[in-house]
């Protein structure tokens, strides 16, 4: 797991008192949600859903 990737991941999910971090945030987590609908079972996908 690249803690540097799951650190930004967690900041931008968790600043919900910052509105941009906030959007930030949802836009990074449909980001996401996109990439397992086209490769859930690759292993940067399965990394990124345990550090969630």
């Amino acid at each position: 797991m690249n803690t540097r990737t799951s650190e930004k991941f967690h900041v931008a999910c968790s600043a919900g008192r910052n509105r941009k971090m906030a959007a930030d945030g949802r836009r990074i987590r449909r980001m996401i949600a996109a990439h397992f609908s086209f490769s859930y079972n690759s292993p940067a996908t399965r990394a990124a859903l345990a550090s969630v």
